[in-house]
């Protein structure tokens, strides 16, 4: 019966055998199973017992030189440097310039940093002048001269030469990527759209060795990519703030999502999200959060943790209500929720203090449902466009610091008469209504700049409209309207662009 290296392992730790017995019956294993994980645990007890002399330097040399399996080949890396330290330096030097695995060359690299000579330190300067990429040249010029003044850092060093030998990898197996390298680190990596099936599969089982060597990174887009599932390894960039996943088919975002605690932007459009993990709150950082285009329905408790968050996007998605959980987001400004099947507005919308855009078009709202709004001081810009309203409910109308109303494709025939008190509009769009008449009372709106009247029924225009005197686009496209050529070259020489 064949023993193995844990059981040789036991029998010295017990004395049962000799420091020069435990010694050759490891290395027979090492060199002659034909199983590679009997190997690598060989390697693996030699370096736990701390045992060395120069038949097991020769033989760890032996297999960094020449053995074809890259995991054997890595566990002697670890094993020579751990147990011959210094005297390891000159193969590990010697391997690098013969390597071709990346992962390899990443840990010896790793490992030379911790030896702070002249050796290494010449080895190292002679690797960054060999880097010809243009993006480290900035980074490489910063560290020569801090090599200069004698204020290096190896480890820094040894980081840029991590970057590029990742870069190298990545565009080898992904194609052209874009990236950003500040002071020798990744600090910023974009997949475009690559046309393979198999990308999601190649990005996770090739490159995930190399990816988590990277340590700084803090933006990464993977927008296009086809991704059916969530890599995990994104997990790990503990420094991230930018993460771009939209447009592809992740249909889960894993709890550990929320070691992510730098993130401050997070775009999942475009997926097939239909829940999110109870450990979102934990992103406390979170301050843009695009979700539209999913089939989220509802949102967790945590949610309203999200204290910093000001920008979220739920446009598109299955909600019949405002979701509670986002009612004590003080920070937030803009809140998308157009395109749902949303029938009310909760009263406690109000608490939204810092809400300046509000996009509720597409929905089954109906008149008696905006009352809460009117408290909304903050107010700028409200959507309501396809929402089959037939009337201006008179709670908007309260809503003085809106600047900008949309309420194309609805059912409205007229505006109220006290439409004036929104003083402050600059933009509306009315356009795709029942409109057989120019509505006077916009006349009284003396700071709109912007009037869409396309799609309704009007066959005229008062000559009060040169009364608008900050008017610089007026479009009457799909009307009834047969502008006289006077009045045509009146609106026209106030600056206004007609587009009819």
């Amino acid at each position: 019966m064949k023993i193995t290296p844990d059981q040789i392992y036991d029998r010295y730790i017990k004395k049962e055998q000799s420091k020069e017995i435990t010694i050759q019956k490891l290395l027979s294993i090492i060199e002659s199973s034909d199983k590679t994980s009997e190997r690598i645990n060989g390697l693996h007890v030699l370096g736990k017992l701390g045992l060395r002399n120069n038949q097991i330097y020769d033989t760890l040399e032996n297999i960094l030189i020449s053995d074809e399996n890259e995991k054997l080949r890595i566990e002697s890396i670890k094993v020579i440097s751990f147990l011959f330290e210094e005297r390891a330096i000159k193969p590990l030097i010697w391997v690098f310039y013969h390597e071709r695995r990346v992962n390899c060359l990443i840990l010896i690299i790793s490992i030379l940093t911790q030896f702070d000579n002249s050796s290494v330190l010449e080895f190292m300067k002679k690797t960054i002048r060999s880097i010809e990429m243009e993006e480290f040249q900035d980074s490489i010029h910063f560290l020569y001269q801090k090599i200069k003044n004698n204020i290096y850092n190896l480890k820094h060093i040894g980081e840029l030469i991590k970057s590029y030998l990742i870069i190298t990898r990545l565009k080898k197996v992904l194609g052209p990527i874009r990236f950003e390298i500040e002071n020798g680190f990744i600090i910023k990596l974009e997949f475009p759209f690559i046309n393979s099936e198999s990308f999601s599969w190649n990005l996770v089982r090739n490159v995930e060795d190399s990816l988590k060597e990277i340590t700084n990174l803090q933006q990464l887009q993977l927008k296009l990519n086809k991704i059916k599932r969530f890599p995990g390894f994104i997990t790990r960039f503990s420094l991230l703030e930018i993460l771009d996943l939209s447009n592809n088919s992740i249909k889960i975002i894993p709890e550990s999502i929320s070691n992510l605690r730098s993130l401050k932007m997070l775009n999942m459009e475009h997926n097939s999200l239909k829940t999110l993990p109870k450990l979102i709150g934990d992103l406390e950082k979170l301050e843009y959060l695009n979700l539209r285009h999913n089939q989220l329905y509802y949102l967790p408790e945590s949610f309203k943790l999200l204290k910093n968050l000001n920008y979220l996007d739920l446009h598109g998605n299955k909600f019949n209500r405002v979701p509670y959980s986002i009612i004590s987001l003080n920070s937030l400004n803009y809140l998308s929720l157009g395109l749902n099947t949303i029938k009310f507005i909760d009263q406690k919308i109000i608490n939204l203090e810092a809400l300046k855009t509000l996009k509720l078009g597409g929905n089954r709202l109906n008149y008696y449902t905006f009352n809460g709004l009117s408290q909304i001081r903050s107010l700028k810009e409200l959507d309501l466009y396809d929402n089959n309203l037939k009337s201006i409910p008179s709670s908007l109308l309260d809503i003085q610091s809106l600047e900008r109303l949309s309420l194309h494709n609805n059912q409205l025939e007229k505006l109220p008469e006290n439409f004036r008190k929104l003083i402050n509009l600059k933009e509306l769009d009315i356009s795709w209504n029942n409109f057989l008449d120019f509505p006077e009372v916009i006349i009284k709106l003396k700071n709109l700049e912007i009037l869409n009247l396309s799609g309704n029924r009007i066959e005229k225009i008062p000559d009060s409209i040169t009364e608008l005197n900050q008017l610089h686009q007026l479009n009457l496209r799909f009307n009834n309207i047969r502008i006289p050529n006077r009045k045509f070259k009146d609106i026209k020489k106030l600056g206004v662009q007609i587009i009819i």
